[in-house]
């Protein structure tokens, strides 16, 4: 161990002391929330995501036909019957009730196609194969 001269004991006290005062400003500090501008390199999202629901399509019929959910509440519909079927927003011929509501394409059997409703509104859809086919979301 080193040895310390009484001479030079004083400096070596002085120095301690420093040290603790430094600690303690520093937990002084960051115990009342101050900031030194570091931002969160991995901010949080708020999104809360829903429950997730399936909307089956067999011989021309969706079921279930009316469906109430949530906002951000997913749909799956599921095509459980040999044609192809196209899921696009009412109303016909325009799909401009809900325009995000269209699967874009065609939906083969045993294939689905998932959609997160964001909006509240009661909003219809049909398949644009067959127009008169259709159901609607209700979403609160």
């Amino acid at each position: 161990m080193v040895e310390i001269h009484r001479g030079h004991q004083h400096y070596l006290w002085f120095l301690i002391a420093i040290l603790l005062l430094v600690f303690a400003g520093a937990i002084f500090l960051f115990q009342n929330g101050e900031s030194i501008g570091v931002s969160d390199p991995f901010p949080t999202s708020t999104i809360k995501l829903g429950r997730t629901y399936t909307v089956y399509y067999n011989n021309g019929v969706f079921s279930p036909t009316i469906l109430q959910v949530k906002v951000n509440d997913t749909i799956r519909f599921k095509n459980e019957s040999d044609k192809l079927i196209y899921i696009i927003s009412d109303s016909h011929p325009d799909h401009n009730l809900f325009a995000e509501l269209d699967s874009k394409g065609s939906i083969k059997k045993g294939d689905s196609w998932v959609f997160v409703f964001n909006k509240k509104g009661i909003w219809g859809y049909h398949n644009e194969k067959s127009p008169e086919e259709g159901g609607t979301i209700i979403v609160k």
